[in-house]
């Protein structure tokens, strides 16, 4: 399945920030998690997205490695030396 993402009117990636998240337990057996999103805290206030879902342990696992993966690329890209 390929990912489509999300666009503006001129076809840049809609990319809303990160306001806040939940995660936990539910049952003993599921990794619930709550993700509120919005351009600013002032949007989420005024009626902002908050995406919940439920997952395995194993799909959290794999999730929780992918997202160190990316924050470990970021690292080393802004440590990297300038061009010349």
């Amino acid at each position: 399945m390929e990912l489509k993402w999300e666009t503006d009117e001129a076809g840049n990636i809609r990319l809303p920030r990160l306001i806040g998240y939940q995660s936990g337990v539910a049952d003993g057996e599921m990794l619930i998690c709550q993700l509120r999103v919005a351009n600013s805290v002032d949007e989420f206030r005024a009626g902002g997205t908050a995406l919940q879902w439920a997952m395995s342990a194993d799909q959290g696992r794999q999730i929780a490695r992918q997202l160190i993966e990316a924050a470990d690329q970021i690292d080393q890209i802004s440590k990297a030396p300038p061009a010349n």
